[in-house]
């Protein structure tokens, strides 16, 4: 019993979606399947009889005539109500709702923690949920409609035959039941093996996502990792082959239980009806072939209800694990507050510690005070912990302890996403998007072409400036907008000239360009101080010499600080990072 009530409840969380964006749908679904569809089986069965009594009480030819075509208006009515509104309406209708419910999703996961992505079954979840929610709410209208109209229609036929021979009904109704416990527990047994299923076609998909990008190719050609890649497909094929051979056994051993059952149940209602006709208890021809006609419809209707209930248990199964995408815990995202101040933005990170699940790395007691429009450098080894710092200045992660202020208030008392529009941000591989130019530029701010051009000009991309409204990459348009590493990196950095912010996060943004570029480059954005706040990440020292104020970070930890003249004299470590990379431009 508790597992039906989970069922019901699945089936409410699956509907939901189209009771939002489609009441009428559903509502024309339901009428159709409790009243157009089983009238219209009810004529076809009881039209037999009708005919056959006029006949044999005399009726003349145009008195059976009129009934033929009165029993075919009746049909031909239901059928246009159930089936032309599916063709005018519900067919279209049905689409337009599932590109609704994967916006749902898309919704979902921008309200989702960044702790997540870093999660594996997370990604198990949100492919299961990307690829079965619209479906699975889409099967489970289609499922249920055809469901009451079998039910409605069985007892239609019940009606009917309880009037000649009860005895059918009972026997029908007795190889549903043992149709239903089959078929459910065949449907429970392969649901088990879902999750497994997507986790190791999520491993096969990688290899197919590796192929399709055209930033590995080179490695693909060059390297011996598409040899590593395919031996992963292969394996996880395999595990693959292994889970399906013994779900698909088992599931063959009861479809051969549930054939068996089905025809000894036809079998026993034949069986029965001659036995009716031998003893006399089914008289008149007429309701023989209303009998055979309607044990056939009830048959049938029994038969489609135990197929229906499932592919309704099937359909209701991975709600589950979509509800879990829907319910998974985040307290970043959906978070309130006031709204983020004008200007540029005082930093403070006071005691500021954090570290990531299962690892022992960890930043440990950041003290880093900056006043607005200040341009400060973060340096250090790779895995010092600078690219922590910059996730928790934009609040992807909380602090496990100690805080961050921005002008005074804690971090979590500004709403996160007005926070956030506040912060500028670039990073050292920039995304490019199969969107226009203009659109790429945009991704901050909406501004007019005039400064969209301006920021491109002032960049170093004026080969664009003429392009705004030209698609980028050619993943939709063969003649889109092809990037180099550099001219990316310019893009992403484009993006911030076109906005106003009151802090600019700058993790290794230029580290593609070569080193007279990433200067003049940083002496741009450093300009920018005048009405901002600038942070910046860097790992060749020289480009950080005008900074305000450096910061080393080593092992989680600020190790010195000071300005670049300060930190040479001090001749800490900072000092021996500055030589080393000297040494590779000076003799």
């Amino acid at each position: 019993m508790r597992k039906y009530k989970q069922a019901a409840k699945d089936f409410l969380f699956l509907l939901k979606p189209y009771w939002k964006h489609g009441k009428l749908l559903v509502i024309l679904e339901i009428l159709g399947a409790v009243i157009a569809a089983p009238v219209g089986e009810l004529a076809g069965v009881t039209v037999a009889q009708a005919v056959i009594d006029a006949v044999m009480a005399g009726e003349t030819i145009a008195a059976v005539l009129k009934i033929v075509c009165v029993y075919f208006a009746v049909y031909a009515l239901a059928y246009l109500a159930q089936n032309g509104v599916n063709s005018f309406y519900t067919s279209w209708k049905r689409d337009d709702i599932k590109a609704k419910i994967d916006r749902d999703i898309f919704a979902q996961a921008q309200k989702t923690d960044f702790r997540w992505i870093d999660d594996p079954e997370y990604f198990n979840t949100f492919d299961l949920t990307l690829k079965e929610y619209a479906n699975r709410s889409n099967s489970i209208i289609t499922v249920g409609s055809q469901m009451l109209t079998m039910l409605v229609t069985s007892a239609a036929m019940i009606g009917v035959i309880a009037q000649i021979g009860i005895i059918i009904a009972v026997i029908t109704a007795a190889g549903l039941i043992v149709s239903m416990m089959l078929m459910s527990k065949m449907t429970s047994d392969y649901m088990k093996t879902v999750p497994r299923q997507v986790s190791i076609n999520r491993k096969m998909d990688y290899t197919k996502r590796v192929y399709q990008q055209n930033s590995a190719a080179a490695d693909m050609k060059s390297t011996g990792v598409a040899d590593a890649l395919i031996k992963k497909h292969a394996a996880a094929a395999k595990e693959l082959t292994g889970v399906m051979r013994a779900a698909h056994t088992r599931m063959g051993l009861f479809s051969l239980g549930n054939n068996w059952s089905a025809k000894i149940t036809s079998y026993c209602v034949i069986l029965y009806i001659g036995w009716g006709l031998l003893t006399g208890r089914i008289e008149s021809v007429g309701a023989y072939a209303t009998l055979i006609a309607a044990a056939a419809a009830l048959s049938n209707s029994l038969s489609s209800l135990g197929m229906l209930w499932s592919s309704l248990f099937t359909t209701t199964q991975s709600a589950g694990i979509v509800r879990a995408f829907f319910d998974l815990e985040s307290t970043i995202e959906p978070s309130t507050g006031c709204e983020a101040p004008d200007g540029a933005l005082s930093v403070e990170l006071r005691g500021a510690r954090f570290g990531y699940p299962n690892s022992d790395f960890a930043v440990r007691d950041i003290d880093i005070k900056i006043a607005p429009g200040e341009k400060i450098a973060i340096v250090g080894e790779n895995g010092a912990g600078k690219s922590t710092l910059m996730k928790l200045l934009l609040r992807l992660y909380d602090t496990d302890g100690g805080g961050i202020l921005y002008n005074g208030k804690n971090i979590k008392d500004y709403d996160v996403h007005a926070l956030r529009r506040r912060v500028g941000s670039a990073f050292q591989t920039p995304n490019v998007y199969a969107l226009t130019l203009a659109e790429n530029l945009q991704t901050y701010n909406r501004a007019d072409a005039e400064r969209l051009i301006a920021a491109l000009r002032e960049i170093g991309l004026s080969r664009l400036a003429d392009k705004l409204d030209e698609e980028v990459t050619k993943e939709f348009d063969e003649n889109g907008i092809m990037l180099s590493g550099g001219e990316a990196q310019k893009l992403a950095l484009a993006r911030l000239l076109t906005g106003d912010f009151g802090l600019l996060l700058l993790d290794e943004p230029s580290s593609a360009l070569d080193p007279i570029a990433e200067h003049e480059m940083t002496k741009l954005l450093f300009s920018q101080s005048s009405r901002t706040t600038t942070i910046m990440v860097a790992h060749r020292l020289s480009t950080v010499r005008d900074a305000d104020r450096i910061y080393l970070i080593d092992n989680g930890s600020v190790a010195e600080q000071g300005a670049h003249d300060e930190l040479i004299a001090k001749n800490g470590k900072y000092a021996e990072m500055f030589r080393k990379q000297a040494e590779n431009y000076v003799k």
